[in-house]
């Protein structure tokens, strides 16, 4: 990718792109490679880095959602389950099949609430027993019959389920199992869309750390954060896919809207090897004490991800886990595994992301529709073009979401609607299943396991990063090198300390980083030793890291 002086000289150069998109989040990086693959002049920008928002704060999960059954969203469900597939064959590096396990205690609870729910009556959540989640997981099947990668659903006994998990709850009379997935490191997914969307059109641009910050005689003003210079532009459409900041968005273009009512979701990253090795490659769903859901995911070898709230928040910037939700999570992991003792003082960071759902007065959090919407703003004297707004929607269909979108802004600017990217892969998902392990290591110096490592994380990517190293590179921090560093640094505009070991890599939640290994990774570029301290300060506030 140019660096950032000279994106920022041909966005002054294009000042009348077809379509601006602000957010630089899932939403706004799948419609921009959306529509670059069509040849639209598109810019994008983002005030922070790429993904920075709700899109890093995600449970990592690519699901179709099961308890929106509940809700009868049964077309989501159904879009949901094909966009999974769809991830698992388009980008077979970032996302994974996943067993999930949903612990029982009774049998025949949460019938009557779940009819309710479904039926739009009020009625409090309750404990779901087997027959209602044997009919959701009978149901989920039937959705992905022809077409799903995975097995059907099955059941454990008490027994066999005890026998394979030691430290589950006793007091279940069953567990059942189905197939998901998970997407490990969603910022990277989320990237690799901006790139594709950049390499497949000279009229595409995408650029962090630049903000919208007003509008003056019909022209946008953006503001360039590293810099504050002031650039003016005037697109013939505008895409708001701020997310939980859209209606903020909105207030700085002197228009007031209210489609936003987000709920902050927060999550635990746990040191806990002995129930993560017992755990496998096996996540748990299950239900609290007050019957919200939560999870329990593999994260590394020997970290769990536990999640998540859902609590309602008026301002995204103060979104941060707090001590009441990590006392929550860790009540309700530990009612799930009580032999497993987790602990406070085993936790390696903490997440917290606000959900850009759709303003819904006086509903169950989380039963407030995850479905997407994208209100449009026709143009008016003082903001002389539409104004899409990206509402809602789930990390799962951030394609099909896009695709529609994408669909609409081309009939508004009448061009011509090509070929779906249904099975366009993404990325390191590219030609992944010839660019092995074992052709990397062949075709470069450094070794298979160093092959493997790279491949894992960058799937067909991995051999520009190979072609750096040889079989003597040694590691600058445990599992990274500092020709990797260096070039991701180089190509993928980097701009902060932050982003490259919150967002690019997992390094800060790897629970290796301490200020020494932060040192020599800044010592990789000039800006970065400037940056230690602040980025020490962060992640001490926002993610509970001791560092």
């Amino acid at each position: 990718m140019p660096k950032h002086e000279d994106r920022l000289e041909k966005l002054q150069s294009i000042p009348n792109p077809q379509t601006l998109i602000v957010g630089g989040g899932i939403n706004g990086a799948g419609l921009f490679r959306e529509l670059s693959l069509r040849g639209v002049s598109v810019t994008l920008i983002d005030k922070s880095d790429y993904a920075a928002g709700a899109s890093c704060a995600t449970s990592r999960m690519v699901h179709g959602g099961l308890r929106y059954l509940e809700n009868g969203e049964f077309d989501l469900v159904s879009e949901s389950l094909a966009e999974r597939n769809r991830l698992l064959a388009n980008a077979p590096h970032a996302v994974f099949p996943m067993p999930t396990n949903i612990p029982i205690y009774t049998r025949w609870s949460g019938l009557f609430n779940s009819a309710a729910s479904f039926f739009r009556l009020k009625a409090k959540p309750a404990q779901r027993g087997s027959l209602i989640i044997k009919i959701g997981l009978s149901f989920y099947d039937f959705l992905t019959r022809k077409r799903s990668p995975m097995p059907p659903h099955d059941f454990r006994s008490r027994e066999k389920a005890l026998k394979r998990f030691p430290s589950l709850n006793p007091k279940i009379i069953s567990s059942s199992r189905y197939y998901d997935a998970w997407v490990p490191n969603p910022e990277r997914l989320c990237l690799e869309l901006i790139k594709d969307g950049v390499a497949a059109s000279p009229n595409a641009q995408a650029l962090n750390y630049v903000s919208l910050s007003g509008i003056r005689d019909g022209q946008l003003i953006l503001t360039d954060e590293l810099t504050e210079n002031k650039i003016s532009i005037r697109p013939q459409i505008l895409v708001n896919a701020t997310g939980a900041w859209i209606d903020l968005t909105n207030q700085s273009l002197n228009r007031k809207t209210e489609h936003i009512g987000g709920t902050k979701g927060s999550h635990l990253i746990l040191e806990a090897p002995k129930l993560r090795a017992e755990l496998g490659d096996e996540m748990f769903f299950y239900e609290t004490a007050d019957n919200r859901i939560c999870i329990l995911i593999p994260y590394s070898r020997t970290q769990l991800l536990l999640g998540t709230t859902d609590i309602r928040i008026d301002n995204p910037e103060e979104a941060v886990c707090s001590q009441e939700e990590i006392n929550y999570l860790l009540t309700a992991a530990n009612d799930l595994f009580p032999k497993a003792n987790l602990r406070e003082e085993q936790i390696v960071a903490t997440f917290s992301g606000v959900r850009p759902l759709p303003k819904s007065d006086g509903t169950h959090a989380g039963r407030i529709s995850r479905s997407q919407s994208s209100p449009v703003h026709q143009a008016t004297t003082n903001i002389p073009f539409e104004t899409y707004n990206l509402v809602g929607g789930k990390w799962t269909t951030f394609r099909s979401f896009s695709e529609q979108v994408c669909d609409s802004i081309l009939a508004k600017l009448a061009l011509p609607r090509i070929s779906p990217t249904t099975d366009i892969p993404i990325g390191g998902g590219r030609d992944f299943h010839s660019i092995t392990p074992k052709s990397i290591a062949a075709q470069t110096e450094i070794p298979i396991l160093r092959a493997q490592a790279l491949h894992s994380r960058y799937g067909s990517a991995a051999l520009e990063f190979a072609k750096r190293e040889n079989a003597d590179t040694p590691e600058l921090i445990p599992g990274y090198t500092s020709p990797e560093i260096e070039y991701i640094i180089e190509s993928e505009q980097v701009q902060h300390l932050l982003d490259l070991i919150l967002r690019r890599t997992r390094i800060a939640f790897s629970g290796k980083l301490t200020r020494a290994t932060l040192s020599r990774i800044a010592l990789l570029h000039p800006k970065f030793p400037t940056q230690t301290t602040e980025t020490i300060d962060y992640l001490n506030a926002k993610h509970h890291l001791k560092i």
